[in-house]
């Protein structure tokens, strides 16, 4: 009941904010559905339709020779509910299993930048009234695949996820995307579509860095 309330509190927070908004948008992990411009590939539109890690799922995630934009993308078609999910902790679990650690904390398991990202990105997704519980995975997995736009790009959105309730500084929310899409190392792995997808969104907070007017 307690976290019911809490986040029946927060998400009145983020209806207010966002009347400041142009689009009337909710926020930026639940407005940019990049996962769209990939659903051709069969796990990911029942991704979207269930919105549920299956086993199969569990597995494509960890599967190195599949590219991390399809990867993310499964995950940004599972999607988010205000009731919360859990598919982070299916995740999990399937991780420890597969370190042959049945039960171990993500903590505790040698997980690869890629394992990180993936899991901050769900744990953001699974509760994103609280982006702060997956941020720490994302940003260790992000500075490891330092070379990949999309992992720089959800970083972005999960970390604009956290500024939103602070209007002051919504600037930044786009100059962290503009930082994302301009590093000269990383390379645009995202399919054009996808990235026209997020970037619909968040270009809606660069109206926040032109300069008051004045009288």
């Amino acid at each position: 009941m307690l976290k019911a309330l809490c986040k029946k509190i927060s998400l009145a927070m983020l209806v207010s904010l966002s009347l400041h908004l142009p689009s009337l948008a909710d926020s930026p992990l639940t407005s940019t559905p990049f996962s769209e411009a990939y659903l051709d590939q069969p796990l990911i539109a029942e991704a979207k339709a269930t919105q549920t890690l299956s086993p199969a799922m569990a597995a494509y995630l960890t599967d190195r020779s599949i590219p991390i934009d399809q990867r993310l993308a499964l995950v940004n078609a599972l999607g988010w509910n205000f009731d919360g999910q859990n598919n982070h902790l299916l995740f999990a679990a399937h991780l420890a299993e597969l370190h042959g650690q049945k039960g171990a904390s993500p903590a505790a398991l040698p997980l690869t930048g890629e394992d990180l990202l993936l899991l901050g990105y769900l744990t953001a997704m699974d509760d994103y009234f609280h982006p702060e519980l997956g941020l720490p995975m994302l940003r260790r997995g992000a500075r490891q695949l330092w070379q990949s736009q999309s992992a720089q790009l959800v970083l972005a959105v999960t970390e604009a996820q956290a500024y939103l309730p602070r209007a002051k500084v919504w600037c930044q929310v786009w100059l962290m995307t503009q930082q994302a899409l301009n590093k000269p190392e990383a390379k645009p792995d995202m399919r054009p579509a996808g990235r026209q997808i997020l970037l619909d969104y968040m270009q809606i907070y660069a109206d926040e860095c032109q300069a008051p007017k004045t009288n």
